[in-house]
C-alpha cells in the first residue's frame, strides 16, 4: 500500500506542474462559459463514448454506475490541452490551452458496494475581445477579457445489486470563480479611460443518477440524469475610474441533463459503442433572465477499441489498446443569424499498460471543426490532446 501511495503522489505532482492555461475561445463568453465536462481519456479516445462503459479498467467520469466493475482502490488523473485555429471574416488568432483536467478515486468495500469522489472541471471561461471605435470623432479601443468557469466536487456510492444490474448515485458541490475585465481606452484626451473588474463567486449543489444493465453478456446498456439545480452567486464591481465597488447578489438556473448509451463486444471481444446525451441549454438563466439565443443541443458519438493481449508474459507491443471514435455535438449558442455551430471531431486514442499490476496511461488526440465560415461567419478548428494515469491496488482483501 505505502508503494501505491508514493505512485499516487508522484502522479499529481506530475500532472500539477504541468498546467499552463493560456488562450481559449471566443464562445466560452456566453453564459457561465463553454461546456467543459469531457469523460475520461479512455472514453475520450472513442469519439467520447463512456456512458456504458463498464468493466475493471473503467474509472467513470460520468456514470457512477460504470464503477462497480472495479474491485481495487483505485485513482485516475487527467491532463487536457487544445489547439484553436480560430477565423472569421475579418481576423484569425491561435490560441491553446493547457491543464490539470481533475482527478477521480474509488474505493470498493465489497458485498457490491463502493464509494468514489472526485474533482471536475465542470465549464470553461477563457476569452479575449478587442475592437475599435469612436465616440463623437474621438477613437477609443473597448477590450473585454474573462476567465474562470465551474468546478464540480463530486461523493458518490456505488452499488452492484447483480452481476448484470448496476447503480450509482453523485452528490455535487458546484463551485467556481468567474473574472472579467472590462476596460475602454481612448486614444485623445476628451473623455476619461474607464477600466472595471467583476468577479463571481458560483456555488450550489446538484446530484447525478447512473445505471448500467447488462441484458446479454456481450452487451451492456447506461443512462444518466443530472436534475436542474439552483445556484448562487456573488458579483462584486469594482469601478476603478470612479474608485467604487459593489456587491450583486444573484443566482443562476444550471439546467438538467441526460444521456443514454450501449457497447457491443463483437470480433475477439472488441468493443463498439455509442452515445446520445442531451442538454437542456434553453432552460438557462441568470437572476431569472433567460440568455439570448441559447438552445438545447446534444452529444452523439460513436466509438470502438480494438481489444490488447491481456497475458503479462507477452510482448509489450501487443498488450497496447487502440481506439477510434468521431462525435458530433451542435453548440449550446446560436450565431447572430440563428444559425447553429457545429461540432465534429475524429479521435484516435491509445492504452498503455505499466509494468505495475492494474496501472495504464491512456493518450488520446483529437481533431475537429466547430463553425462554418461560410454559414456561422466563424470557424474554429481544433487539436485535442488528453492524456490520463491510472493506478489501483487491493487494501480491503480478506485475509484467510
Amino acid at each position: 500500500m505505502y508503494k501505491f501511495r508514493s505512485y499516487l503522489v508522484y502522479l499529481i505532482f506530475t500532472f500539477l506542474i504541468l498546467q499552463n492555461a493560456i488562450g481559449g475561445t471566443i464562445l466560452s463568453s456566453m453564459g457561465v462559459g463553454y461546456p467543459y465536462s469531457f469523460p475520461h481519456t479512455r472514453s475520450l479516445g472513442m469519439g467520447g463514448v463512456s456512458i456504458a462503459v463498464q468493466d475493471d479498467r473503467s474509472i467513470s467520469r460520468i456514470n457512477p454506475a460504470n464503477m462497480s466493475g472495479i474491485s481495487s482502490t483505485s485513482l485516475s488523473i487527467q491532463y487536457f490541452y487544445e489547439l484553436n485555429n480560430y477565423k472569421d471574416h475579418h481576423d484569425a488568432a491561435i490560441s491553446e490551452y493547457g491543464n490539470f483536467d481533475g482527478f477521480v478515486f474509488i474505493l470498493p468495500f465489497g458485498s457490491g458496494l463502493s464509494i468514489s469522489g472526485g474533482l471536475l472541471p465542470l465549464t470553461r471561461i477563457d476569452y479575449h475581445l478587442s475592437f475599435d471605435n469612436s465616440l463623437n470623432d474621438e477613437p477609443y479601443i473597448k477590450s473585454i477579457q474573462g476567465e474562470g468557469g465551474l468546478n464540480s466536487f463530486l461523493l458518490s456510492i456505488i452499488w452492484r445489486l447483480h452481476s448484470h444490474l448496476s447503480f450509482g448515485c453523485s452528490a455535487k458541490y458546484l463551485f467556481g470563480k468567474i473574472e472579467e475585465d472590462w476596460q475602454i481606452e481612448y486614444i485623445g484626451s476628451g473623455f476619461n479611460s474607464s477600466h472595471d473588474i467583476l468577479s463571481t463567486k458560483n456555488w450550489g449543489y446538484g446530484i447525478t443518477m447512473g445505471i448500467n444493465y447488462a441484458p446479454f453478456p456481450a452487451l451492456k446498456l447506461g443512462a444518466i440524469f443530472s436534475p436542474s439545480t439552483e445556484l448562487n452567486n456573488r458579483t462584486e464591481v469594482s469601478h476603478y475610474l470612479r474608485t467604487r465597488y459593489e456587491t450583486i447578489e444573484g443566482s443562476i438556473h444550471y439546467p438538467q441533463s441526460w444521456g443514454m448509451g450501449g457497447i457491443l463486444r463483437i470480433w475477439k471481444n472488441s468493443m463498439l459503442g455509442v452515445d446520445y446525451e442531451r442538454w437542456n441549454w434553453s432552460q438557462f438563466s441568470i437572476d431569472k433572465q433567460e440568455i439570448e439565443n441559447l438552445r438545447d443541443t446534444f452529444r452523439l458519438a460513436l466509438g470502438f477499441e480494438f481489444p490488447s493481449n491481456t497475458d503479462p508474459l507477452s510482448s509489450y507491443w501487443s498488450r497496447i489498446v487502440f481506439r477510434l471514435g468521431i462525435s458530433y455535438q451542435p453548440y449550446f449558442v446560436l450565431d447572430t443569424e440563428g444559425h447553429s455551430i457545429s461540432e465534429r471531431v475524429i479521435t484516435v486514442g491509445f492504452g498503455l499498460p505499466f509494468i505495475m499490476n492494474n496501472s495504464q496511461m491512456d493518450i488520446a488526440l483529437g481533431y475537429g471543426r466547430r463553425g462554418s465560415l461560410s454559414i456561422n461567419g466563424l470557424q474554429e478548428n481544433l487539436f485535442r490532446l488528453s492524456i490520463s494515469v491510472s493506478g489501483g491496488e487491493k487494501w480491503f482483501s480478506q485475509i484467510r
